[in-house]
């Protein structure tokens, strides 16, 4: 069954990317953006309903890879000392050595405007 899910997740993306405006407008020489803005309008699609636009979409591709960026630096093991020495997470953000705790909060925001802002957006629509 995962083969499966991922030839169909396979195909829906390269349906996606042979059928949308990012591959025939002519900007294919750079196919990671292609790529992202065909997978990112077709996530919208998918799970809002959204139909984003080739201009509508740089601000969710920027916070999607600002998103992407935090997981994978977060993600590492012993990246952050605090996650060598636990009691340093109640240091504040303002002592030095907590550049953690800053990029943490930022991170934080980030991500709340990741999940928000495509929520709202439908949420108005339904209410207008």
């Amino acid at each position: 069954m995962p083969f499966f899910a991922a030839c169909l997740s396979l195909q829906i993306i390269l349906y996606t990317i042979s059928n949308s405006q990012y591959a025939l407008s002519g900007n294919q020489s750079n196919i990671y953006v292609c790529f992202t803005s065909a997978l990112i309008s077709t996530i919208l699609k998918l799970v809002y309903g959204m139909n984003i636009h080739e201009d509508d979409d740089s601000d969710y591709a920027k916070i999607i890879e600002i998103v992407a960026a935090a997981v994978v630096e977060a993600g590492n093991p012993g990246t952050f000392l605090v996650d060598l020495l636990p009691f340093m997470k109640f240091i504040p953000a303002w002592f030095p050595g907590a550049g953690w705790k800053r990029k943490a909060n930022y991170w934080r925001k980030v991500g709340e405007y990741f999940v928000n802002t495509p929520w709202n957006t439908v949420k108005e629509q339904l209410v207008a």
